[in-house]
């Protein structure tokens, strides 16, 4: 049987069809969810009129006290779920910067962890790779040798357990550059997609000039789409047993149990903005102009309801009236230049000529942020990838990019002329035809959502921007 079309989350329907929760965060994070009217009143979220694409953002205006919390956002469905396709189109997702815990997930939410966790998205600071995590009560592992593309890590599922809640997960093969922060907006996002039946639950990913026709075509056939990034469940994990009564969640978090606990420690380099993860959050609200999530839609597909597999109705049905549309923009800083990753870390690939070394970040304005299919960067002028390195997207330095240094002015320089120069550092920068190679960001670098501000022709390759 095909998959049907159950319920499509996006535009105003997004807003009603989700609880905006503002309790206390159950991870320990640096954070204050907001309910649905005081997200509208500061301008937390909106709905774009012509796309219908909803913006999630946080506060990234006030400074705060260590025991306040920054005001973000928690979404979860009214609807719980057992078995189906859930498919996520993220135009944007929060940015690779300190301090931050995005993710989007599922978990049932009456009985934790004995119904279940599956974290579709997660990641913590600077990753720029996804991580795909399982959270059960006793018994449940990775299969020995999963049909997946992923590189397993942590194989047993149980949570707390012994591995400090962090369950059972994968990382994305390196032939999967795009997946999470900064190298999933550069390519203007992508789709995920999760199956969930009783004999798996399978997730994959695609950036958004690969994404399937039939997904497109909203008559999605998983049999089609090759192996999951990840796979939980066949027989080493009963997944009728283990998994039950999920919703779907969205959020933005702030140091917590993640992000906090990582902060300055293997390869993690956030503790050179601040001692503390608490610190850096509550004192630096400029860094977070990029941490929002601008979502296309969910879609929840199904097959005919079998054995009372299907949806559980949500427990209330009240919904919100949408009063007004309010946009949200980035903020620009002065100058701007475009990222790459390489395993993780960044390369970065041009930047404007005509801006300055320094300036403070300007307010919100009426002006939305550019979509997939206006951005003139997706599909990029610039390479994807190049080798072992993964396309970032336009960077902004209100302190004149401080940790890069100029490695060459080649009259024929291209992206790929200077990564070859930068290689094996960790980030190249282009501007104009001069090279510039660093193996650390400074805090005030950051992914600039105006990619059409890096649009330097290349000296060696007009078709590419410096």
């Amino acid at each position: 049987m095909a998959y049907g079309l159950l319920h499509s989350y996006f535009g105003a329907n997004f807003v009603s069809d989700f609880n905006f929760v503002n309790f206390d965060d159950p991870s320990n994070g640096f954070v204050r969810y907001q309910s649905q009217p005081d997200a509208l009143a500061q301008s937390l979220y909106s709905i774009n009129p012509d796309t219908q694409a909803v913006t999630l953002g946080v506060d990234s205006t006030n400074v705060y006290g260590l025991d306040e919390g920054r005001p973000s956002l928690r979404l979860e469905s009214k609807t719980r779920y057992n078995h189906g396709l859930f498919i996520g189109d993220f135009a944007h997702m929060p940015s690779s910067v300190c301090g931050l815990w995005p993710a989007f997930w599922m978990y049932g939410t009456d009985n934790w962890p004995v119904d279940g966790e599956i974290d579709i998205i997660e990641g913590a600071n600077q990753a720029t790779m996804n991580i795909i995590s399982g959270h059960t009560t006793e018994g449940c592992r990775l299969p020995d040798a999963p049909e997946a593309d992923g590189e397993p890590l942590l194989r047993d599922c149980e949570s707390p357990g012994t591995t400090n809640n962090a369950g059972c997960n994968y990382v994305p093969p390196a032939s999967h550059p795009h997946t999470y922060g900064d190298s999933f907006n550069a390519v203007g996002g992508g789709v995920y997609a999760l199956e969930w039946t009783s004999e798996a639950i399978r997730v994959w990913h695609w950036p958004r000039q690969v994404i399937p026709s039939d997904i497109v075509a909203k008559t999605p056939d998983p049999s089609t789409w090759g192996l999951p990034t990840a796979l939980f469940g066949t027989s080493s994990c009963d997944v009728d047993r283990y998994f039950r009564n999920m919703s779907l969640v969205i959020q933005t978090n702030f140091c917590g149990d993640y992000a906090a606990t990582i902060w300055g420690s293997d390869g993690d380099t956030c503790n050179q903005r601040a001692p503390t993860c608490v610190e850096y959050v509550a004192n630096n609200p400029g860094a977070f102009s990029n941490a929002y999530w601008e979502v296309n839609y969910i879609d929840v597909y199904q097959m005919s309801a079998v054995n009372g597999t299907g949806p559980v109705e949500p427990t209330t049905t009240t919904t919100i009236e949408i009063t007004s549309t309010i946009y949200r923009t980035v903020p620009n800083p002065a100058t701007m230049t475009t990222i790459m990753t390489q395993n993780g870390t960044m390369l970065v690939s041009s930047m404007s000529s005509s801006s300055s070394s320094s300036s403070s970040p300007a307010g919100p304005t009426a002006t939305a942020p550019p979509s997939p299919s206006t951005d003139p960067i997706v599909p990029g002028r610039d390479p994807a990838t190049v080798g072992e390195y993964a396309y970032l997207g336009c960077y902004g330095s209100t302190t004149g990019f401080q940790t890069f240094l100029l490695r060459a002015s080649p009259s024929d320089l291209t992206v790929e002329k200077c990564v070859d120069l930068c290689r094996p550092g960790r980030y190249a920068a282009v501007r104009g035809s001069q090279c510039f190679c660093a193996e650390v960001l400074d805090p005030d670098t950051r992914a600039e959502t105006d990619r059409g501000r890096c649009d330097i022709p290349c000296p060696g390759n007009s078709e590419q921007f410096c």
